[in-house]
């Protein structure tokens, strides 16, 4: 709404929100388009730049596409990585495809 150059107060009002969790939620808005930039550039550098990070968390969770049984399963594991940067901000990423090696490492 604010891109639509709805004001603050309309914001709250429509979402039934308080003025301050509006300016709130465009704030971290802003700060998580920035990290997506940089996120971006990282992937756009092939993954070679240095990342800042002071803590990296990575799991793995498997699902299935279709059907669940026998032949016609179809496993599909979704990998996560959670960083923590030093200076206090956080991110995340994802990448979905087989339990194998190149899945991890993309």
């Amino acid at each position: 709404m604010r891109v639509e150059g709805a004001s603050v107060s309309a914001a709250a009002r429509v979402v039934g929100a308080s003025v301050p969790s509006v300016s709130g939620w465009v704030k971290k808005g802003a700060i998580a388009r920035e990290r997506m930039r940089a996120m971006s550039a990282w992937r756009a550098s092939g993954g070679s730049a240095t990342i800042a990070a002071s803590t990296i968390a990575l799991d793995e969770m498997c699902t299935y596409v279709g059907a669940r049984k026998e032949e016609k399963r179809n496993d599909l594991w979704v990998w996560t990585a959670v960083v923590e940067e030093r200076d206090g901000g956080r991110w995340m990423d994802f990448e979905a495809g087989g339990r194998d090696e190149s899945t991890f490492m993309r």
